[in-house]
């Protein structure tokens, strides 16, 4: 074997020795544990115009319980999105990936509040506009999401509510 492959090896297999087992989830992921099923949305569009539709999402753990994928449809703007969401154990701190079918990517970092029952997330595209969402969790079934998105002169661009209840099992 020669030495750049010895090497590789190596470090494979000190990563694969060194890291949880792919059903082994940290406290903070088991936070997210909440997202999972399937869920109806009613949006509430104040900005830049007063416009209500609906959303479903279909939240599932990915890649061996590590990533929560979250995939949205809505009839809003007829989008679709897909998001996934994790924690990030080297830099302590939510990570959240956005795309929708418009081609927008979003990624965001996130902190979960345990006494509020709220996570909020926040991020800047490449453009400048920022994005700010809170989702708070009402109980087991039901949470509030606020969206609220804003040019590199922080004027409101976007502003939306969407109150998302829980598939029944």
């Amino acid at each position: 074997m020669n030495t750049p492959r010895l090497i590789v090896t190596a470090i494979l297999f000190a990563f694969a020795v060194n890291s949880p087992a792919a059903d082994e989830k940290s406290d903070e992921l088991k936070v997210l544990d909440r997202y999972i099923g399937n869920w109806d949305g009613q949006i509430t569009m104040t900005t830049p115009e007063q416009k209500t539709a609906t959303e479903t999402s279909t939240n599932t753990w990915e890649i061996g319980g590590k990533y929560l994928q979250v995939k949205t449809a809505s009839k809003l703007d007829d989008s679709q999105t897909m998001h996934l969401i994790t924690y990030d154990a080297q830099k302590q701190t939510y990570r959240y990936y956005w795309f929708n079918s418009a081609g927008l990517t979003f990624n965001a970092t996130g902190s979960w509040d345990q006494a509020a029952k709220t996570f909020t997330w926040e991020g800047q595209m490449e453009n400048g506009i920022t994005l700010k969402t809170t989702d708070h969790f009402i109980d087991d079934n039901t949470r509030d999401t606020h969206v609220v998105v804003k040019n590199g002169n922080g004027d409101n661009v976007f502003e939306v509510t969407v109150k998302f209840t829980k598939h029944k099992a």
